[in-house]
């Protein structure tokens, strides 16, 4: 214990560390996965269960659109979870290319209660509304919002002090469109929101899926919300300790037919390039490159890229 004398309080220094949370009793004098003969590994196990009896709370967001494909995915992935509670809190319409701008001043962010939104996939949604018009004479840091829709940082901000949400975490995606390098990651509105959840004290995750290129299809969703999912599991176990001093950015090449994602590529340089250098939409899954240092290179070289993206 520890005397604070500015308020004349005593207290103990507290230190909650993920996969160890206990629900049922902050203060007990022991923990299930700390047990003699016990490892844990994974969300299902009984330990874990034991101890995290309350959902995970997570608010999802994106700047495509609510109804977008790439939310739906992940969305659809989220649920199918054990014990997982998802809010979806985004813009009405495709905010793309909207940085962590706001709505304008004197404008109002608004939900329109008397209409029904839900996700490509059927799931109930918040589609975030604005009454600004179009102007394309605004000034950053504001910008118009285009087609009556708020910006993706505004559903954050919504989603946080309208709804009063207290989510574990905000996941912003899954991005039609890869989002790395500078300044294309700064420009990004999937990108704008996951720091605009992190400034509000809140850890927050980016993930965006590869443009489909060559004779690919369509952009591999599936593979974005396997890759995306991955690394949640490992963050709920504390394998991955980001919390509110970081924010990781997903990337997930789309492959072309007969070839496979090669790995995960972590704590990754975000690559400082002109806007859509060479090589920008390239996804070689087939590349047999090992000098990996940029998520530029991760991603082009057929890895899921996992860089920081904070902003200082």
């Amino acid at each position: 214990w520890q005397f604070y004398s500015p308020t004349g309080h005593w207290w103990p220094p507290g230190w909650v560390v993920r996969g160890y949370q206990n629900h049922p009793n902050v203060f007990a004098a022991s923990h299930p996965c700390l047990a003699d003969g016990v490892t844990l590994t994974s969300t299902t196990d009984a330990c874990f269960t034991a101890s995290h009896t309350e959902p995970f709370e997570v608010v999802v967001t994106n700047d495509d659109g609510y109804a977008s494909e790439g939310i739906g995915a992940l969305v659809d992935g989220l649920v199918a979870l054990p014990n997982m509670n998802v809010h979806v809190v985004a813009p009405l319409a495709n905010q793309s290319g909207s940085g962590d701008q706001t709505t304008l001043p004197g404008y109002t962010t608004f939900v329109d209660s008397e209409a029904t939104y839900v996700t490509s996939g059927g799931y109930p949604a918040t589609a975030v509304s604005s009454t600004e018009v179009d102007d394309p004479l605004a000034e950053p840091p504001f910008n118009s919002r285009r087609d009556g829709s708020a910006s993706p940082a505004d559903a954050v901000i919504w989603a946080l002090e309208e709804m009063h949400l207290s989510p574990e975490l905000v996941l912003s995606g899954i991005n039609k469109g890869q989002n790395m390098t500078v300044p294309i990651s700064n420009v990004s509105g999937t990108v704008g929101a996951a720091r605009t959840a992190r400034r509000m004290g809140i850890p927050a995750i980016g993930t965006s899926q590869g443009a489909k290129t060559g004779s690919a299809p369509a952009e591999d969703f599936p593979a974005g919300v396997a890759a995306t999912l991955a690394y949640l599991e490992e963050w709920r176990l504390g394998i991955h300790q980001t919390g509110t001093e970081n924010v990781p950015n997903i990337n997930t090449p789309t492959c072309q037919p007969g070839t496979s994602i090669r790995g995960t590529k972590l704590g990754l340089v975000v690559a400082a390039s002109i806007s859509n250098p060479p090589g920008y939409n390239g996804q070689d899954c087939s590349s047999t490159e090992t000098v990996i240092v940029t998520d530029q290179d991760a991603f082009s070289n057929g890895f899921v890229s996992i860089a920081d993206v904070t902003d200082n």
